[in-house]
């Protein structure tokens, strides 16, 4: 009889009824994946509970998979050891963050896919290429032509080692923000900035700095004589972005900019990123979308060959990563540029959409410094971007599709195919890499 209440108890949670104003939604889903970052075919599994009211609310997913990321195999040792029909396995925390929804705040904390910048595929400033980041990302929307946007983003934390008192991980941080203007409907404007450090999680005077984080960096560490300077010398980027609705279509551009002093503001600058691109909604079944991004040579490096390395990816001593996958921001990194056609439709519970992506890239080194080995910084009299004697060519199309089954369970998909012209940067090499993602879930 006990046993029975509880399933009863349980059921009723599950299949989201209202227990005291939270609403609990219970989820199975899976997907196939094949493509850049997953290089041989892999699957995943996967289990969610979502519990949330009107203003708050809990999401918690995990991830059972066998992925090859790139040429790395991961294999949990005790799964493969316990388990051995999974020993090719390994679970993963997919997303688990706490949320809250306010009139005028927004706010999320916990492990966070995070997004941050304009465009449709190609964000600058934070993509979700990989898992989730450890992360509080708060937006606070005061009045409604103003918003404040704060990514503090705990990529790697500080861990001691106790046998010699040393550092056995050192912490690597990202503090994100941005300021958006939307003075008539129509328009929107703001700036973006961001910078990255090293040996410490947590710094108040970004944390709480009125001005622009490179202002901050610059008052603390450059003024050679003052009693304030600090032995710090981190990585500031900062940018502008631009959009444009004019109904039925929206445009947009956008900037990054790394290591923009003052001495450097009226010089050319050869560390810069950048988003352009616009989308027309035909009707209310068809749009059409065109994007371009790209980013110079020497971008998402550090300026030093003499400080740590400040690499704008997640994991600097992880060079046998897939770029796509390892880079914060644009996931393409330096020296490349990427245009991106795409058409969808969709009608009622089901879309059709059918991409062409065109990549171009050189020498692609996010995790070297900015000085040539040995040398000093390079004096630029060009523009450094696809200059490298050879490039690599990828055409990559795609068709792809969702279908909403029912209010509670959806499939989507997507196949197609990379042609690579001059592969690996050798002339003449071709290779054929076909792409497919297929995912399914059911919400009880």
């Amino acid at each position: 009889m006990v046993l029975k209440k509880m399933l009863v108890i349980a059921w009723m949670i599950c299949v989201g009824y209202t227990v005291w104003a939270y609403q609990s939604t219970f989820m199975l889903y899976g997907n196939i994946r094949h493509d850049a970052i997953v290089t041989n075919a892999g699957l995943s599994g996967g289990i969610g509970w979502e519990l949330s009211s009107d203003s708050m609310g809990f999401t918690s997913k995990w991830e059972l998979r066998n992925y090859a990321i790139g040429e790395r195999k991961v294999q949990f040792t005790h799964m493969a050891n316990d388990l051995p029909l999974l020993a090719d396995f390994y679970y993963q925390l997919e997303e688990g963050y706490f949320w809250i929804d306010w009139e005028t705040i927004y706010a999320q904390i916990g492990y966070i896919h995070l997004s941050e910048g304009v465009g449709n595929h190609y964000p600058l400033w934070i993509a979700s290429n990989s898992s989730a980041y450890p992360a509080v990302a708060i937006e606070w929307n005061p009045v409604h032509w103003f918003a404040l946007k704060n990514d503090f983003v705990f990529i790697r934390p500080d861990v001691a080692d106790w046998k010699t008192d040393g550092n056995a991980q050192i912490a690597k941080t990202l503090y994100y923000r941005r300021a958006a203007f939307r003075p008539w409907d129509f328009l929107e404007f703001g700036y973006e900035e961001a910078i990255l450090f090293l040996g410490r999680s947590i710094d108040p005077a970004y944390a709480f700095a009125l001005f622009p984080y490179q202002m901050t960096q610059e008052f603390r560490n450059n003024f050679k004589e003052a009693p304030w300077r600090e032995a710090i010398n981190d990585n500031g980027m900062q940018g502008l972005y631009l959009q444009l609705f004019f109904d039925p279509v929206h445009s947009w551009a956008s900037v990054f900019i790394s290591d923009l002093s003052i001495s450097k503001i009226w010089a050319p600058n050869d560390k810069i990123a950048w988003n352009i691109g616009t989308q027309w909604q035909i009707d209310p079944r068809n749009s059409l979308a065109i994007e371009f991004a790209g980013s110079t040579k020497y971008n998402y490096q550090r300026h030093s060959l003499g400080i740590p390395p400040y690499a704008y990816v997640r994991y600097e001593d992880q060079t046998d990563l897939p770029i796509e996958y390892n880079m914060i921001g644009y996931k393409y990194g330096p020296n490349s540029g990427v245009v991106n056609l795409e058409y969808r439709f969709h009608e009622g519970d089901y879309g059709l959409s059918v991409m062409y992506e065109f990549l171009v890239h050189g020498t692609r080194d996010p995790y070297a410094q900015w000085d040539e080995p040995g040398g000093s910084q390079p004096d630029f009299t060009y523009f450094p971007w696809l200059d490298d004697p050879v490039l690599q060519n990828n055409h990559t199309f795609m068709v792809g599709g969702y279908w909403n089954i029912h209010p509670q369970a959806s499939v989507r998909g997507s196949v197609g195919f990379t042609f690579c012209q001059n592969y690996g940067l050798e002339a003449g090499k071709t290779h054929w890499l076909p792409r497919l993602a297929i995912s399914g879930q059911v919400r009880f």
